[in-house]
């Protein structure tokens, strides 16, 4: 064989492998996914995806204990939507989206944004892979957090009433008590990370703790719709980042999530009238002492009302008296 003929045999060699190589990474060759579903079922919430043929190759992870994760590879995933809002048993949002094309493999993710620890249970079935997620209204592990407070909402001071008489003043009218809000209209960061702004349409409770492994600051509003608010806002000063999503559907339980670059510092929350602002590290300290009730007022000691007197002193008798009552009697005189 000439030198001619073996470089020819070897040009058309390599086209044929690229053309082969080529078809393999084709979009043809994907397995199409065409439906993204969810459907109460047994207590749970299964979230189903359906392809052209059945989804083989596939892993799944929990991202965080809010969550879970499943990597399809050899999918196409332009035909589902990016998201679907489930916001019933335990799941918020499904997000579907692609994730790389290396190696002339198509690579796709599936996200579900679920409840604190839900359990997530992955099968195929036919041509649909479903992730069934569990224990969507179980609440929290008591282990996790290390520290947990209540807020109570703010509310107007009220008048107190006159002090009775002897013809008792009518008590004065209370102050309007602020509205209780419904949902959250925004999250703000402070330029140096120091504090979290929720904002509100009202006056509302909330809880609020801190985890580990990561660490993070969680903030509960009970109650109180998610709305609009985008699910990640970024962070300043120590917070990464700032997730919010609905914990639970019902009763309603809106969750703020402070990821934090170091430990978890100590946290503080200052309501007010039209939101709730976290406070972290020494900020808090200052606002514990300064929610901090006075202390009472010193009274000195008094004495009692009522007290029983002194019995008034006896007369000193007269000096006539007192010599004849200290004479002594004279004797008997004889018979």
């Amino acid at each position: 064989m000439s030198k001619r003929t073996a470089l020819w045999t070897a040009v058309i060699g390599c086209l044929v492998a690229s053309t082969v190589l080529a078809a393999d990474a084709s979009p043809s060759a994907l397995n199409v996914l065409r439906d993204l579903t969810s459907q109460p079922q047994s207590g749970a919430m299964v979230v189903g995806v359906t392809g052209t043929y059945p989804i083989l190759d596939y892993t799944y992870y929990d991202y965080d204990p809010e969550t879970f994760v499943v990597d399809m590879a050899d999918v196409d995933v332009s035909q589902l939507p990016k998201s679907l809002a489930v916001n019933a048993g335990g799941v918020g949002t499904v997000k579907v989206e692609p994730i790389s094309q290396g190696k002339g493999r198509a690579l796709a993710k599936l996200e579900i944004h679920k409840a604190y620890l839900a359990k997530c249970i992955v099968s195929t079935e036919g041509n649909v892979l479903q992730v069934k997620v569990v224990g969507g209204g179980d609440a929290p592990s008591p282990k996790a957090p290390e520290t947990s407070q209540v807020q109570p909402a703010p509310s107007a001071p009220t008048a107190s009433a006159a002090p009775a008489k002897a013809q008792p003043a009518p008590a004065a009218p209370k102050a309007t008590e602020t509205a209780q809000a419904k949902k959250l209209l925004g999250v703000e960061v402070a330029e140096d990370g120091a504090s979290v702004s929720l904002k509100l349409d009202g006056a509302a409770a909330c809880k609020y703790f801190t985890m580990k492994d990561p660490d993070r600051v969680v903030v509960d509003l009970p109650g109180i719709a998610r709305g609009t608010v985008p699910g990640e806002t970024p962070g300043a000063g120590d917070i990464a980042r700032v997730r919010v999503s609905l914990f639970q559907a019902s009763p309603v339980v809106t969750r703020v999530v402070l990821d934090m670059k170091t430990t978890a510092p100590k946290v503080a929350v200052d309501p007010s009238g039209s939101g709730i602002t976290v406070v972290l590290g020494q900020g808090s300290a200052d606002m514990a002492k300064k929610q901090a009730p006075p202390p009472p007022p010193q009274v000195p000691a008094q004495a009692p009302a009522e007290q029983a007197q002194a019995p008034p002193a006896p007369e000193a008798p007269a000096p006539a008296e007192v010599a004849q009552a200290q004479a002594p009697a004279p004797p008997p005189a004889p018979e």
